[in-house]
């Protein structure tokens, strides 16, 4: 216990970065599992009742979740790779 609580105390001028990185990863997962709920939601009404209006906005819901998935990560991982872009470049100075 000891150690996480020095761990904490490092990571205090982060709270806030690493805050938003959880919060993103959450979201993309909830992203993730939205997929085959609507997937099902399509199969059973509009396969069955031929609704083509639905099948529609489920598409554009897929191509929405998609890319909300693509943005949560990005603000997620962007941050480190900077961080590590920029200490490879100095590395090669």
């Amino acid at each position: 216990m000891k150690n996480y609580k020095r761990l904490l105390t490092y990571m205090r001028p982060y709270v806030k970065k690493f805050a938003l990185a959880v919060v993103c990863i959450i979201l993309a997962s909830a992203a993730n599992l939205y997929v085959p709920w609507i997937i099902k939601d399509m199969i059973d009404d509009v396969l069955a009742d031929k609704n083509m209006a639905l099948l529609n906005a489920i598409c554009i819901g897929i191509v929405v979740i998609f890319f909300l998935r693509g943005i949560f990560l990005l603000w997620a991982v962007l941050p480190r790779l900077l961080h590590w872009a920029e200490g490879h470049y100095r590395c090669a100075r």
